[in-house]
C-alpha cells in the first residue's frame, strides 16, 4: 500500500486514540504529537523519516530530555501502526532508538530547575493548616483536610483521589482501592490497585467519610458527583494551592505530593519494588525519569550517614 496524506493518516489515528479506547491524556498527547509534526513539515506517511525527528527536535530546544523522550515514544507508537498498515516502509526508529534521540540523564546546568516537589516540612506545615481550619467544623474543611491527608500518606494521583467513592475505603482493614469505573478509569492498567492506609491518614478518613453526604469520598458542593469541575477558585487544586499559601507554601500543587513521596521514598527506606507498587507505574523507570527530583538538602542528609569508623 503506498504512502497517504498525514491528514487522512491522523484521521485513522483519532479513531484509534480517542476515549475511552484509550485515556484522555494518551489521546491528547497523540493529537500534540501529530499538530507539531505537519509544522516540521510532514505531508505523507513516507515523510515519518528520521530527518523529521531532527526537525522536530530542532523545532522545541527548550523542552527536557524527559518530556521528550515521552513524545518520541508516542511518535514511535506512531510509526509503528504506519508500518503494519503498510503506509511507511520501515520505521525511522529503526535508525535511532529513542534513548540515542536524546538522553534523559543529561542535566540542563544552563537552566533552573524549579522544585515540584513538596518537601517533608512544607508537607507538615500544610497537614497542620488543614487540621486548624477544619477543627472550626465546617463540611469544606473538612473535606479539604481529608482530601490533602490522603494525597500526603498515599501518592494518589489527582484523579484517583477524586474519583473514589465511599465504598472504596475499608476502614476496617485500612485499605484504599483505585478502580475503573464506567465514567473514569486509572492512567494505566496497574494503576489499579489496593494502597494500605496507615495512622494518622486513616483517622482523618474515619471521621470524614460520614460527613460526605453522597457516595463520593470527595463531592462537589452540591453531592452530584466527585469534586472535579468548577471554575476558578472552584475546583481542588485551586483549594490545595490556596491552603499552602495560607501555610506558607508557595507553589503548592496536588501532583507536588505524589513527587514528595517519590522523591523521599529512598531516604525513608523504601524499595523501588514498593514505591512503582504505591504510585501504581508500570516500571522502576518511570519515577526515576519523571518523580526523582534533585533535593540537595534531603542528599545531604542521605550523605551524612556514611561513615568508616
Amino acid at each position: 500500500m503506498p504512502a497517504i496524506s498525514f491528514t487522512r493518516f491522523g484521521d485513522e489515528l483519532h479513531q484509534l486514540y480517542a476515549p475511552p479506547l484509550r485515556a484522555p491524556s494518551t489521546y491528547r498527547q497523540v493529537k500534540q504529537v501529530l499538530r507539531e509534526l505537519t509544522a516540521v513539515p510532514v505531508r505523507k506517511t513516507s515523510d515519518l523519516r528520521p530527518a523529521a525527528i531532527a526537525a522536530w527536535l530542532r523545532l522545541h530546544p527548550d523542552r527536557t530530555p524527559v518530556t521528550w523522550a515521552s513524545h518520541l515514544r508516542c511518535f514511535r507508537a506512531i510509526c509503528q501502526y504506519a508500518v503494519v498498515c503498510g503506509y511507511l516502509k520501515r520505521t525511522p526508529f529503526d535508525f535511532r532508538k529513542v534513548s540515542q534521540w536524546v538522553r534523559v540523564d543529561v542535566l540542563a546546568a544552563d537552566r533552573p530547575r524549579r522544585q515540584t516537589h513538596l518537601t517533608v516540612e512544607q508537607v507538615h506545615r500544610m497537614l497542620a493548616q488543614a487540621d486548624a481550619e477544619a477543627s472550626l467544623g465546617s463540611w469544606q474543611a473538612g473535606r479539604l483536610q481529608a482530601l490533602v491527608w490522603t494525597y500526603a500518606f498515599t501518592g494518589l494521583r489527582a484523579g484517583e483521589a477524586l474519583n473514589l467513592r465511599v465504598a472504596d475505603v475499608d476502614l476496617i482493614r485500612r485499605v484504599l482501592t483505585v478502580q475503573p469505573r464506567s465514567t473514569w478509569r486509572p492512567k494505566t492498567v496497574g494503576s489499579a490497585r489496593r494502597i494500605p492506609l496507615i495512622e494518622p491518614a486513616a483517622e482523618v478518613l474515619d471521621r470524614w467519610t460520614p460527613r460526605t453526604g453522597c457516595e463520593w469520598l470527595f463531592p462537589g458542593i452540591k453531592l452530584r458527583g466527585p469534586w472535579i469541575n468548577g471554575g476558578p477558585g472552584v475546583k481542588a487544586l485551586d483549594h490545595v494551592r490556596e491552603l499552602g499559601r495560607r501555610a506558607g507554601v508557595e507553589h503548592a500543587t496536588i501532583l507536588g505530593f505524589r513527587k514528595g513521596i517519590a522523591t523521599n521514598w529512598k531516604s525513608w527506606g523504601g524499595s523501588q519494588l514498593a514505591r512503582q507498587k504505591l504510585l501504581g507505574h508500570s516500571s522502576p523507570r518511570t519515577a526515576e525519569e519523571w518523580y526523582d527530583e534533585e533535593d540537595l538538602d534531603l542528599l545531604r542528609g542521605v550523605v551524612g550517614r556514611i561513615c568508616y569508623g
